[in-house]
C-alpha cells in the first residue's frame, strides 16, 4: 500500500488563498433557497490535515457542530446546514437549505460561527463532542467493506498510509492552537444562491 499507486494521475493544482469573491445567483421554480459557500484552505499536509479535519467537525461537519447548533437549531435559519472539507483539492464547502427571505441572516450567521473558530471561541465540550463523533464514524468503517475501500483509496491519492486507528491517534493529539491556525488559513472564494423566479 503506497502513494506510488497514484503516481500516474496528474497532481491537483491547489490555490493557497482565494482571489476576488465570486457571487452567483440563479433563479428557478423553487420554494426553498439553496446557499452554498466555497472556501480555499490551501495545501494540506502533515499535522495541518488533522487540524483541518477537527476544525471541520467542530465548525459544521457533525450534528454537534457550530453550524448545526446555531444556524439551524438555535436561530432556525436553515433546514439543513453543514460543511465538508476536500483536503486533496484544498477546499471547503458549506451547503444549506434556507427560507429565501432569510438569505442575509443565514449568510451572516455562518460567518459569525467561522469567525468564532478563527478566534478560538469554541469550548472544550464542543471539541470533545466533535472528537467523539469522529471516533464513532471512523471506528464503524470496518462495518462496511465499501467504506474501507473509500478510506484506503483516499489515503493513496493523499500520499499517506494511515489506518483508521493511526488516524484517530493523530486526531486526539490535535491542539486548540492548531485548529485556530487551520481556521485562519480559510478564505472565501465563491457564494452561490439559488432562489425563486419571482424575487426582485
Amino acid at each position: 500500500f503506497s502513494g506510488e499507486h497514484a503516481k500516474n494521475y496528474p497532481e491537483t493544482s491547489v490555490l493557497e488563498t482565494a482571489g476576488d469573491v465570486k457571487r452567483i445567483t440563479e433563479k428557478m421554480d423553487v420554494e426553498q433557497g439553496k446557499l452554498s459557500l466555497g472556501f480555499r484552505c490551501g495545501k494540506v499536509s502533515g499535522r495541518d490535515g488533522f487540524a483541518l479535519y477537527m476544525f471541520d467537525k467542530i465548525f459544521g461537519g457533525t450534528p454537534v457542530s457550530k453550524l448545526f447548533n446555531n444556524v439551524r437549531e438555535k436561530l432556525s435559519l436553515a433546514y439543513y446546514v453543514s460543511s465538508q472539507i476536500d483536503r486533496l483539492k484544498g477546499i471547503m464547502t458549506v451547503n444549506s437549505g434556507i427560507e429565501i427571505p432569510t438569505f442575509g441572516e443565514a449568510y451572516d450567521e455562518i460567518f459569525v460561527q467561522l469567525d468564532a473558530m478563527k478566534n478560538g471561541n469554541f469550548s472544550d465540550e464542543e471539541f470533545s463532542a466533535a472528537l467523539a463523533a469522529s471516533v464513532n464514524e471512523i471506528q464503524h468503517l470496518s462495518d462496511s467493506p465499501s467504506a474501507l475501500i473509500r478510506w484506503y483509496s483516499s489515503q493513496i491519492f493523499a500520499g499517506t498510509n494511515f489506518d483508521p486507528n493511526e488516524f484517530l491517534e493523530n486526531l486526539r493529539a490535535v491542539t486548540r492552537e492548531e485548529i485556530v491556525a487551520a481556521a485562519n488559513r480559510i478564505t472565501l472564494d465563491t457564494v452561490y444562491f439559488l432562489r425563486d423566479k419571482e424575487a426582485e
